[in-house]
């Protein structure tokens, strides 16, 4: 019974100890930026890396990066806190980080086809969670000259997915909708692993079409060791052992 109350006492603490960081990229972001400035990373910018060349896996491997803040300015595609109650995908965290209602916020994403890779360094990414979407035919960029379509645009179904990959390697895929904003969650527990390490944003529609994250929450665990530290901890108990005897 003491042994379960142990085990129960450090899971407690373990979970305790997990904290979630969310960004949102405006107000304040630069548009067309392919690394997002870290002002609006509110931490994540300390292990999370953008622009990267692209990893070798999946489509598009080994290519630039082509991500880039986007603006969408009182489109159908806005993320920002003053937008449509119906297509404003941010949380109660994402809102906060905003500071106030805002009109022209930012998102960041693939416009035509390419590939973004987000990298996380090999620490304790437990859990990521992106609000995320891609273009539809139903929608225009809007007639604001600001945006990354460059003025009013009719929008083009995106064919967009996100990758996942761990300490062990890539793991899923999964289809982006278009309809609308969605909140997709993936934990390392998922794939029997300890660490995401990267994820990607993919789109293969056409040249007036993309794939857009409006918000980006990453859970880490720091009692949960890096990639190898595990093994070198299990070498140095080796070695104890062996000096023991």
């Amino acid at each position: 019974m003491q042994n379960v109350l142990a085990a129960a006492v450090v899971a407690a603490g373990l979970a305790a100890s997990a904290a979630a960081q969310t960004t949102v990229f405006g107000p304040g972001g630069t548009v067309g930026a392919g690394v997002p400035d870290a002002a609006v990373l509110n931490g994540l910018e300390a292990f999370t890396r953008f622009g990267e060349q692209n990893s070798a896996d999946q489509p598009f491997g080994n290519t630039a990066n082509s991500g880039e803040t986007l603006f969408f300015a009182f489109g159908p595609l806005y993320v920002g806190g003053a937008g449509p109650a119906s297509s404003n995908p941010l949380s109660s965290a994402g809102l906060s980080n905003l500071g106030a209602p805002v009109a022209n916020n930012r998102a960041y994403g693939v416009i035509g086809e390419g590939r973004s890779d987000i990298n996380f360094d090999p620490q304790s990414v437990i859990s990521v969670t992106v609000q995320v979407r891609g273009t539809d035919s139903s929608q225009s960029a809007g007639g604001n000259p600001g945006n990354n379509f460059g003025g009013a645009q009719q929008l083009a179904d995106a064919n967009a997915t996100l990758l996942i990959w761990t300490e062990l390697g890539f793991q899923t895929s999964i289809q982006v909708a278009n309809a609308d904003f969605q909140e997709i969650t993936v934990t390392a527990s998922d794939f029997l692993s300890d660490n995401i390490t990267r994820i990607a944003l993919i789109n293969e529609g056409p040249s007036n079409s993309a794939i857009v994250l409006g918000e980006l929450t990453v859970v880490t665990d720091p009692n949960i060791p890096a990639p190898g530290a595990a093994a070198v901890l299990g070498l140095g108990g080796l070695a104890v052992a062996r000096r023991r005897r």
